[in-house]
């Protein structure tokens, strides 16, 4: 669907979250799997951005950047513009996700984590222990050099005493740090500012979600949720024009329900006979469910998100089944939801 609505659009905007989950686009050239990149990347007039709410890797986006060049897709500073704002995942913060994946899979408690470092980056955002973007184009100042002096003493500390694992040294963080000020310094804008003269021409700007309204971090299936906030009312802020509002909202159902990770899935099917395969659908961490869509989510995301339209996709996916099959229950695996069901079913049949 994002990628039809960027075949019409000026400007694509990425507002939040990472590298941990994405698009499939299939499209003449091939099939891309998105996970930094907007969808509008893959058609030659449109500007791409990466917002000011989204935490960045930037190795993981070099490489996606080289595996769609090597289909055909040309990627240049004025076809994809990063904000200076966006915070910077750092090397340490896949190490960390990590260690604490694994020491909590010991105990029977792991969240099933893409082990991407997302939450970690969040939470040094939150933290001020990190970079942002911008900063790259600064590391000659001693401001920035003593920040990152302070960070790494802090993260050391953090990881020889709870993990024990060897201290990383300032040279080789501030190395890491200058290639990719290198590779990505031309990208770094202020979008904000790009944004503001886009809306004000009467260009059209589509803003790119990432994950389900389900796992909003403060209105998701907390505490088995993403670490952002995914949720349109967000959308404005994550992409650095927060006195602009939403024209229009679209929302994007399923034909079948999925969840990355532990804690709650309406029909607890496992992966392994799940309906990824049949959507052609990626598998981005170790705990991926999926089953039946369901209709108390799908009251729940509608007060939610106050969408005025929505798209119902791979349908195609299921022409085994007579329907579409939506349930009204709940089945709880380990969580109790807070999500109730309140009234009759109108307008949807239940199967």
């Amino acid at each position: 669907v994002i990628d039809l609505l960027a075949e019409q659009a000026d400007v694509v905007v990425r507002y939040q979250g990472g590298n941990n989950a994405g698009h499939t686009v299939v499209t003449t050239q091939g099939k891309f799997v998105l996970n930094l990149l907007p969808s509008g990347i893959l058609h030659p007039g449109v500007v791409c951005v990466l917002g000011d709410g989204m935490v960045v890797d930037l190795e993981h986006l070099s490489q996606e950047i080289h595996e769609i060049e090597k289909k055909g897709i040309r990627v240049t500073p004025d076809h994809l513009k990063l904000s200076k704002r966006a915070t910077v995942s750092m090397p340490w913060h896949k190490v960390q996700d990590e260690l604490e994946e694994n020491r909590l899979a010991k105990t029977g408690s792991a969240f099933g984590s893409t082990r991407r470092g997302i939450a970690y980056a969040y939470s040094d955002k939150y933290r001020k222990k990190t970079l942002r973007l911008g900063d790259l184009l600064h590391l000659k100042e001693d401001s920035v050099k003593a920040r990152l002096k302070t960070m790494l003493v802090a993260k050391n500390l953090e990881l020889a005493g709870c993990y024990h694992q060897e201290p990383m040294s300032y040279p080789a963080l501030l190395t890491w740090c200058e290639e990719q000020a290198e590779l990505f310094g031309p990208y770094i804008a202020d979008t904000g500012e790009y944004l503001e003269q886009a809306v004000s021409e009467g260009k059209k700007v589509v803003l790119e979600a990432q994950l389900g309204a389900m796992r909003d971090i403060d209105y998701g299936i907390f505490p088995y949720t993403s670490s952002s906030s995914t949720i349109s009312a967000y959308g404005s802020i994550g992409a650095g024009i927060p006195g602009k509002s939403l024209d229009h909202v679209i929302g994007v159902l399923k034909a079948y329900s999925t969840c990355v990770g532990a804690g709650l899935c309406y029909h607890n099917y496992r992966v392994e006979h799940s309906y990824y395969a049949m959507g052609g659908e990626v598998v981005v961490a170790d705990k991926q469910m999926s089953g039946s869509q369901h209709y108390i989510v799908i009251k729940e995301t509608v007060g939610l998100l106050q969408q005025e339209d929505y798209y119902f996709t791979l349908s195609c996916t299921k022409e085994q089944y007579d329907q579409v099959k939506i349930g009204d229950t709940i089945n709880c695996d380990r969580y109790q939801s807070s999500i109730t069901y309140k009234g009759e079913v109108h307008g949807i049949k239940v199967i």
